[in-house]
């Protein structure tokens, strides 16, 4: 499970990082958006490089032959850590996770670029729609699903995925992933603006409830990387909150929607995670901070119960069984004690 240095790497320090990068920033340009977007980048980012930098300077610890030598405290020490290597991960990336910063950084655009002019609308939908059909098509591609070398013509030989196989995947999670950014970009109305504090929290529950889906779908490294995303928007509605900007998650949809949805789509395409599953956290994190029509005309506290109740219903659908799970997997440390062969013995 987690330990100390990852609570610590990924959790403690980009959450820290992250409520001051938000509340500076709203400080500097009174503008919640931007705050929240730079914040939520910000932290996320610097804890995936350092979780990164750790692994990388415990391999080079062990090719080196001192990693046994080193005391316990080494995974606490930064001099230990290689962020060059954390970075060039980042910049020529191997596998899916390492794409994860590039990822953060581009969802940044759509939303900042549509302010700058009359074009800037038009060109944040083109950007978005862009970045949502490029997603699962780089998180698959090279894999068994999409492989690096193609068939002839028109009709691919995708390996795992025949043309139209290929087709409705890169197309229905490009489309469910727009949907998603939208909904949670209109919760900015004046009628959501009352419980933004509550629709962040309840968001980062579903986070939370991620993580143990993750862990049970047998990837601790994917569950570790929603760890560091739950630490980073709880500490982002935290600063929020002491700042008064007024604002909740929806402030950065893009950066929110696609950090998420990529570790879930690892999980699903590389991990044990069902489809069933990753769709069920989805729909839950968009029914925690996304814009529900339905609830307009509710005072906020009946709204912040429906959402409640609706969120946690169908966060339940893949949790219980991964909590089950994984608590079936804990070892019984309950050892029948022997019978003492000798206590009966005479003499």
């Amino acid at each position: 499970m987690l330990g100390g240095p990852d609570l610590l790497w990924g959790a403690a320090v980009p959450s820290l990082l992250a409520m001051i990068t938000l509340v500076t920033v709203w400080r500097i340009t009174r503008r919640a958006a931007s705050a929240w977007r730079t914040a939520l980048v910000v932290g996320y980012v610097a804890g995936h490089w350092t979780l990164s930098a750790r692994d990388q300077g415990a391999t080079a610890l062990v090719r080196a032959g001192q990693l046994e030598e080193a005391d316990s405290s080494w995974a606490y020490d930064p001099r230990n850590f290689d962020f060059v290597a954390a970075v060039s991960k980042s910049i020529q990336p191997v596998e899916a996770l390492d794409w994860l910063p590039a990822l953060a950084l581009l969802a940044i655009l759509p939303d900042a670029l549509a302010c700058i002019s009359k074009l800037g609308p038009a060109i944040g939908w083109l950007l978005r729609i862009a970045l949502c059909a490029f997603l699962p098509w780089r998180i698959v591609y090279g894999s068994k699903y999409w492989p690096l070398s193609l068939g002839e013509g028109f009709d691919f030989d995708l390996g795992g995925w025949s043309t139209t196989e290929a087709t409705c995947w890169i197309g229905g999670i490009a489309a469910a992933l727009l949907l998603a950014w939208q909904v949670l970009r209109m919760a900015a109305s004046e009628q959501e603006s009352s419980d933004a504090s509550f629709r962040t929290g309840l968001a980062c529950l579903v986070t939370v409830g991620s993580i143990f889906s993750l862990i049970a779908a047998g990837s601790l490294v994917y569950g570790q990387h929603m760890a560091l995303l739950t630490a980073v928007l709880a500490s982002c509605g935290v600063g929020s909150k002491l700042a008064k900007a007024n604002r909740g998650l929806d402030a950065a949809a893009g950066p929110a929607v696609i950090l998420f949805s990529t570790l879930l789509a690892a999980g699903h395409f590389f991990a044990e995670l069902s489809l069933a599953d990753a769709s069920m956290l989805l729909i839950a994190f968009v029914l925690a901070a996304g814009w529900l029509p339905a609830l307009a005309r509710l005072s906020t506290k009946k709204r912040m119960v429906s959402r409640g109740i609706l969120c946690l219903a169908c966060l339940a659908i893949p949790i219980v069984p991964a909590v089950k799970d994984l608590v079936s997997q804990i070892p019984d440390t309950e050892v029948e004690q022997a019978p003492n062969p000798y206590k009966t013995f005479t003499r």
